[in-house]
């Protein structure tokens, strides 16, 4: 279904302000009623089982003993997927950089190159951080698993902060006094991320998503002092403040969550407490702010230029065909209240072995109350035979049956066993290595599709934050980011670096925990396996390995790891500049022997020329006389 934003047409003498506030009234009791037929049962019941909280109408022993599973569930699945900060990736959509680093304008897009989107990252990783996203992710996902939804809301954040100073002033005859001075600053100029509760959130029933929601409704309560103070809002002061919150014109829905989030037990009203219920109704491309669902206080295009919902859904198991999945503790709700009402029934068991039910004779005591069960109890009856005790008839071991089998249903419902909660099993149940590394292996492939739908919410995450970035800031900035090596580092942020087209990403598997002990044998692996190959480039120039000894140090989180880096690091230096200077002089050596042996063959050749030249006949008259000379010595 295509989103569209709705053009409202009132009525014949309706203003836009009452088509206005029919259209976001209307729309939002249909989501309200589908979500309350659809979903609030589950999600009333999912909440109290996570607080551990029983309904005494579904618990009717004497025993309340609540098995805290839909808790241990929760709290083990969020470690197992969300660990650390998302690694960001800005990928730039130029195929070819332009020259010096210049970005080129093409159509509408200012294309961006590699060293742009170095300065992207670093920006939303800084603003990752500055939001206090560690937090607000567990909560994200807590959701998720208990509501099959949590939504995040992304917005611009833009406060001023008025100070008052006093400021000297020189007067007549130098006389010095004070002057009152009041100074407005921007204190806040940045993205926000809000883990909005799933139970102030209205949705489009008829969508399957927020990617085709025609609207989404965002109800909250806002303190009317904030009301009056927002300059984006108009006729405030048609909004009826109720002297009793009990009355009409009140805030309508204050308690709507109370018999929820308090369990019919919420505080008391504070009627010092002026708030005002504020429906946000968003679409694509129109936003309707309505108060009391009474007074529209704006009605005006998204004022975001991204012109989409600034909402980010994180689903826990998806219905591909409709809006509301699954979540972890919808799927074992009725095991959780099984394995509830099975131990409080072996309780209660229990208890009447050990205290048992009293049969007498009408009359045998004066007070049949006093026949009570405790240490040093008297009981004086004239006949033994006029009492006696019910005894319990005895279970086969079918209740400690029941309740493992259904122990391990929840397991397998979630992928989730003894091992993956930290415990080891006990007796016969304890298992191989091997049995462990397979178990575990295949209850990681169910949570890759977790980590891979968290992945793909983080992502939309980020895209919404860098859009408004490239809408709303237009100064330069300085921000402090984690460089080289984990050293603090300053860098300079202009509109500029940040006005080019990317995808923004995650790395895959960047959030999961990380395997320390894994990582330093695979480190170690490669160190070993490499060693070998290079070692003739070693022998050369032994900085080659240098990345391979930090890539393994880095597994270790040992102090001092950094000086050992910088030792290495110099003495590799230093064998550098030797091999150089030995190098040098070699070469200063050579260069010698070349010259010597040319000037001992250009001597030769002088001498060569220096000897007079003898003729053929000198020659041949010579050796006749030799001849002459052997003959007569002869």
């Amino acid at each position: 279904m295509a989103k569209t934003t709705t053009k409202t047409q009132g009525k014949e003498g309706e203003t836009p302000n009452t088509a206005a506030k029919s259209l976001v009234s209307g729309r939002f009791k249909r989501a309200k009623s589908f979500r309350e037929t659809d979903q609030e049962d589950i999600w009333k019941r999912s909440y109290n089982n996570w607080r551990g909280v029983l309904d005494q109408s579904l618990y009717p022993w004497r025993s309340k003993l609540f098995i805290p599973w839909s808790f241990t569930v929760v709290e083990t699945i969020i470690p197992k997927v969300f660990a650390r900060d998302p690694k960001w990736r800005a990928i730039s959509r130029n195929p070819s950089p332009a020259p010096q680093g210049q970005p080129v304008q093409e159509g509408q897009y200012l294309l961006s190159t590699p060293s742009q989107a170095t300065v992207v990252q670093q920006l939303l990783s800084y603003q990752w951080n500055r939001m206090g996203m560690r937090l607000k992710m567990y909560d994200y996902i807590k959701d998720s698993l208990m509501y099959s939804k949590g939504y995040a809301k992304v917005s611009w954040n833009f406060k001023t902060k008025t100070t008052t100073t006093q400021e000297p002033v020189v007067g007549k005859d130098d006389v010095i006094t004070f002057k009152e001075v009041k100074k407005s600053d921007v204190y806040c100029d940045d993205p926000n991320v809000e883990i909005i509760d799933p139970f102030d959130i209205y949705v489009d029933p008829d969508a399957t998503s927020l990617d085709n929601a025609a609207y989404v409704i965002h109800r909250k309560m806002v303190p009317y002092s904030v009301v009056k103070d927002n300059p984006n809002y108009k006729n405030v002061s048609q909004i009826k403040m109720a002297k009793n919150k009990t009355s009409a014109g009140t805030s309508i829905d204050n308690n709507l969550n109370d018999s929820t989030r308090y369990n019919n037990s919420a505080p008391t009203v504070d009627n010092y407490k002026e708030e005002v219920e504020i429906l946000e109704y968003w679409e694509s491309d129109r936003l309707i702010v309505l108060a009391n669902q009474s007074v529209v206080l704006r009605d005006s295009p998204n004022p975001y230029a991204h012109k989409k919902l600034p909402f980010v859904e994180l689903d826990d198991y998806r219905d591909p065909h409709k809006y509301y999945g699954q979540s972890e503790l919808s799927v074992i709700d009725p095991l959780q209240r099984e394995i509830n009402a099975i131990r409080n029934q072996s309780r209660d068991y229990d208890n009447l072995q050990l205290n048992p039910v009293i049969r007498m004779v009408p009359g045998t005591l004066r007070n049949p109350n006093s026949a009570v069960m405790a240490p040093g109890k008297v009981w004086m009856v004239s006949d033994l035979n006029s009492m006696d005790t019910f005894t319990m008839p005895a279970l086969q071991g079918t209740a400690r049956d029941i309740e493992q089998q259904t122990s391990q249903d929840i397991q397998r419902a979630v992928a989730i066993d003894e091992i993956g909660i930290g415990l080891l099993p006990d007796g016969s149940a304890r298992r191989s290595a091997t049995e462990v590394v397979t178990a575990t292996s295949m209850a990681g492939k169910r949570f890759a599709v977790k980590i891979a739908l968290l992945e793909e919410a983080v992502k939309k995450i980020g895209e919404l934050v860098f859009a408004l970035n490239q809408q709303f800031i237009d100064q330069e900035r300085v921000l402090q980011i984690v460089g080289l090596r984990g050293a603090q580092e300053w860098i300079k942020l202009t509109p500029k670096d940040i006005k080019g087209d990317y995808f923004i990403d995650i790395e895959a598997g960047s959030m999961l925990p990380k395997d320390e002990i894994a990582a330093r044998q695979e480190a170690v692996q490669l160190l070993q396996y490499i060693t070998p190959i290079i070692s003739p480039v070693i022998q050369t120039n032994p900085a080659v390995i240098l990345p391979v000894i930090r890539m393994v140090l880095d597994t270790f989180e040992l102090p001092g790891k950094q000086e050992i880096l910088d030792e290495l690091n110099g003495a590799l230096g230093q064998a550098k500049q030797a091999q150089e200077a030995q190098a040098q002089q070699q070469q200063q050596v050579a260069q010698a022997e070349a010259q010597q042996m040319q000037a001992t063959a250009l001597n030769q050749e002088a001498q060569a020329q220096a000897q007079p030249v003898q003729t053929p006949d000198t020659l041949q008259g010579a050796r006749a006389d030799q001849e002459l000379a052997q003959m007569i010595g002869g």
